[in-house]
């Protein structure tokens, strides 16, 4: 679960029209640079260092004019979503904002706290530390991006925590980032695996402990047809108001991730039904597992009576977004070369 400064915040309608989609044109004042955004976020992110009870990573969003908008701690294995709505953990109040913006999502894996980041097909992708738009990010260190004029932080609980002195000595001894594109080749993207950009703020990292990698890779994709024919690494089955559709969904879908929601722009729409959120969830292959994460649903994502914010699927698992729709997840058992 993340952990908030506390605030107080009402409940809000979400049928609230998303920014992106409003006839007049919104504009906002550009982001600060990452190194002023550091600068201000600084003692937000030491504070919440502080009081974190495990491995967990910081997250602060500063505005344009310098003010910490918000800030949450993500524990391991927790999410966090970013957006308009009063569900979001991290709340970007700018009206150009989407309801549901970004997922985060923060797992220890060996010995690194690694944080993943997606855009929820709202169209207007985030921009990382080296300039580049990006939809899908892997850090395993600090992590700096910007949307909507926001500049967002995210820095591991434990380096956070050992912070001593001004701002600016913290600032010059950061880990350098290191910036790989891995995204599928296309429009503004390089060869995969190609580093596109080395920071190192102020210090030059001693060793490989010393530096971040930032990795941007592919969009969550659309599924193909119900009943399409493709080389499934498992099954998805929907049961909707008496009507059910199955699709065999393919690693690389996973591993990109799968939105599902009654809005067009997710890659599994369930149209015309009021209890599911226009994005409702996120499915995503980590690892050797699959992942669902509540993006934030009014009506919430249920296995049994227990709500589900962020956890593995088992092999055979079944899934209720809300009162009225039932995702059933089946692994297939692929034979070992």
């Amino acid at each position: 679960m993340s952990h908030e400064i506390s605030r107080h915040r009402g409940s809000r309608d979400d049928s609230t029209p998303l920014g992106r989609s409003r006839h007049v044109p919104l504009r906002h004042d550009p982001p600060l640079a990452p190194r002023n955004a550091f600068l201000v976020a600084h003692d937000r992110l030491q504070v919440l260092a502080q009081i974190a009870r495990g491995p967990a990573v910081v997250a602060v969003a500063v505005a344009p004019d310098g003010r910490v908008v918000d800030s949450a701690l993500v524990e391991d294995g927790r999410a966090l979503l970013m957006g308009r709505h009063s569900r979001c953990g991290l709340r970007l109040s700018s009206p150009m904002a989407a309801l549901r913006q970004l997922a985060v999502l923060v797992r220890k894996e060996e010995n690194a706290m690694v944080t993943r980041v997606w855009d929820l097909d709202t169209g207007v992708p985030f921009i990382t530390e080296d300039g580049q738009r990006n939809a899908a990010v892997i850090a395993d260190g600090p992590l700096y991006f910007s949307v909507h004029g926001y500049g967002i932080w995210l820095v591991p609980a434990d380096l956070s925590a050992g912070w001593s002195g001004r701002a600016q000595d913290t600032w010059e001894a950061l880990p350098g980032r290191v910036f790989v594109d891995r995204r599928p080749p296309g429009r503004g993207t390089q060869a995969p695996g190609e580093a596109s950009a080395r920071f190192s703020p102020g210090s030059t990292p001693h060793n490989a402990e010393e530096i971040s990698h930032v990795t941007g890779v592919g969009a969550p994709l659309v599924l193909g047809d119900p009943d399409s024919i493709e080389i499934g690494w498992g099954t998805l089955r929907l049961s909707h108001r008496g009507r059910r559709l199955r699709h065999e969904v393919s690693a690389e879908r996973l591993e990109r991730g799968v939105l599902i929601g009654r809005y067009e722009r997710c890659g599994l729409e369930i149209k015309a039904e009021p209890e599911i959120s226009r994005v409702h969830a996120l499915l995503v292959k980590i690892g050797a597992d699959v992942w669902a994460i509540d993006a934030a649903s009014t009506n919430g994502l249920w296995r049994g009576d227990m709500a589900v914010r962020a956890e593995p699927l088992r092999h055979d698992d079944t899934l209720r977004l809300g009162r009225t729709v039932t995702l059933q997840w089946t692994r297939r058992e692929l034979a070992e070369a």
